[in-house]
């Protein structure tokens, strides 16, 4: 630029530009509703026998008034499960976004929302700084609390999912055997990133997309050959549980994990028999719930996630 002002740290990195409009606090998200709940067995799977066979999730919806996309960062009221966010979109005035979360019990997250200063208005501070862009919009205000970020990694998870591994399906199982023998929880599957930092744990929020998702699931093949005097009848079962993970994050003690939570989950039975003649009876067959995915991996990559100290935005 031929004139304006830039200011930049030690490393030259941009802290301040008249030509760019930095993020500032907009304020909390207004909290709108919870999408979604529970989680933590398999539905449709009568053969549960108390114990958690799933990590849980949660979806909560907040909601800011802005003309321009807001940057949300996430303030966990619990650091010891994962988060991330599932996705953002404009309707009317509003800007909505949907947050998802791990757990058994849904502790609810406080969200920030930051966006170009020309979106918030005045405080009534008479002293500060600010700067302007060509078209005479705010580019930076001092007054407006603006985005200070403390740290920031490139990370991803692990390719599966699963804290028992990756799932298969197997066969010479008894007839209509289904009992759960494959660890879908997810909580202890994740890659972890250093971060030195001097902030607590508790004063720290973060920004990340959920983009990565997963699909795994465990088919146990049952058969039983029925036999007599004049005839045969063989006997086929399948028992199915599949998963679809999303993507998640974690804030550690100087560490950031990135892991996996459940989004969906189901359960699927097949049964059948074939004609046994005419002295056996008729064949037929028994169905519930459906497989609807292919196990998979997709949209396994870097993303960025974005630290920062809640504290100046309290």
């Amino acid at each position: 630029m031929s004139y304006g002002a830039l200011v930049t740290n030690t490393s030259g990195k941009i802290l301040i530009s008249s030509d760019v409009p930095g993020l500032h606090c907009l304020g909390r998200a207004t909290y709108y509703s919870r999408l979604l709940t529970g989680l933590t067995d398999f539905p449709g799977y009568s053969g549960d026998d108390g114990t958690i066979t799933l990590s849980g999730r949660h979806v909560h919806r907040y909601y800011v008034t802005s003309s321009d996309a807001p940057l949300f960062f996430i303030k966990p009221s619990s650091y010891g499960v994962f988060h991330g966010i599932l996705q953002q979109f404009k309707s009317g005035s509003r800007w909505y976004v949907d947050i998802i979360q791990t757990g058994s019990i849904a502790s609810i997250p406080t969200i920030y929302a930051f966006v170009p200063p020309s979106n918030i208005a005045s405080n009534g501070e008479s002293y500060g700084m600010a700067t302007y862009l060509p078209n005479g919009a705010e580019a930076f205000d001092s007054r407006k609390r603006p985005l200070a970020i403390y740290a920031a990694a490139s990370v991803k998870p692990p390719a599966i999912p699963c804290d028992g591994g990756q799932p298969y399906t197997s066969s010479g199982y008894d007839w209509n055997e289904n009992t759960l023998d494959w660890d879908f929880t997810s909580d202890d599957t994740y890659n972890t990133y250093a971060m030195s930092s001097s902030v607590a744990r508790g004063n720290l929020m973060f920004s990340a997309p959920s983009v990565a998702q997963a699909v795994y699931s465990r088919q146990k093949n049952g058969y039983k050959l029925s036999t007599s005097t004049y005839s045969s009848q063989e006997h086929y079962s399948a028992a199915n549980w599949w998963v679809m993970y999303h993507q998640q994050y974690r804030l550690a003690s100087n560490a950031i994990h990135a892991g996996w939570g459940p989004y969906a989950a189901g359960y699927s039975f097949s049964s059948t028999w074939d004609s046994g003649g005419w002295f056996d009876g008729g064949g037929g067959s028994i169905t519930t719930g459906s497989r609807p995915f292919a196990d998979a991996t997709i949209n396994l990559s870097n993303n960025v996630i974005i630290v920062a100290d809640v504290r100046p935005y309290l």
